[in-house]
């Protein structure tokens, strides 16, 4: 019953970071750099709001504090109390893909999104590399050592990292309802992972605000995109470039196929 309890309040903790924080600043911060972009169908535009950033910064500046001292204070505590009240629960190894397979099952469906499928499929393209990025360079700088010793390369948490890139992307392209679903999900994600005792709580803070931002920045730079590489109504047969992101699990690598065509 304490877990369930540890896990409503670390949901309530990510919810309260994306949403009450925004709120907090929407009075006072704007940038008013307006993108006009145009698409097959309409022209659309784009807002990019410092008060976006404070949710995901939040985040991981909470998660990096933590990872100063990760084997005491908070950290070692919440830890602590895992290992002697959990068995472990394996879902977490697949669950944080649900989210961003979520997007690209969409994509074939009649629920309306808000952007035509190429670029659909260039905004998840650019937040998974951006994702990759971020994530998995810090984890190859610091080299935080994982609770029970099972490794070096805890901060931040991966899974979680996916899990919330998905659940941003879900929120963007189609609307609070299903956006929130994707981070019920991505949330249980994280929970699990400090449960199972596979990373600190500051490793999963950290890993959300990196995938937050890896979504929100990669619909910031969808307008760029479509200049560069776009069929748009002013360039006609341009050149359209499709970038695939991979990860091999056996050798820990991240890569990137480009399609392009002329």
């Amino acid at each position: 019953m304490q877990a369930y309890k540890f896990f409503i309040a670390f949901t309530l903790c990510i919810v309260t970071s994306h949403v009450a924080l925004k709120a907090q600043i929407e009075s006072y911060i704007h940038c008013d750099t307006l993108i006009a972009i145009d698409s097959t169908e309409a022209a659309t535009q784009s807002r990019i709001e410092l008060k976006n950033l404070a949710a995901p910064v939040t985040l991981i500046a909470t998660g990096s504090i933590l990872a100063l001292d990760y084997k005491h204070g908070v950290n070692k505590t919440v830890n602590d109390w895992f290992k002697e009240n959990s068995s472990q629960l394996k879902i977490d190894r697949y669950m944080h893909v649900l989210p961003s397979a979520a997007y690209l099952a969409l994509s074939v469906t009649h629920i309306k999104a808000k952007h035509a499928l190429h670029e659909r499929l260039a905004a998840f393209a650019t937040a998974h590399m951006l994702m990759a990025a971020m994530g998995y360079g810090l984890k190859a700088v610091v080299k935080e050592e994982r609770p029970g010793n099972s490794g070096h390369h805890s901060f931040p948490s991966g899974h979680t990292t996916i899990a919330f890139t998905g659940a941003e992307l879900l929120r963007q392209e189609y609307g609070n309802t299903l956006g929130w679903a994707g981070y019920a999900v991505a949330s249980a994600e994280a929970f699990l992972r400090v449960y199972n005792n596979k990373h600190w709580l500051g490793d999963v803070l950290a890993g959300a605000g990196i995938g937050i931002l890896s979504a929100r920045a990669a619909y910031w730079l969808l307008p760029w995109e479509q200049r560069l590489f776009g069929r748009t109504k002013k360039s006609g047969n341009a050149t359209q470039l499709t970038a695939i992101p991979h990860y091999d699990a056996i050798t820990r690598s991240v890569g990137m196929a480009l399609v392009a065509y002329f």
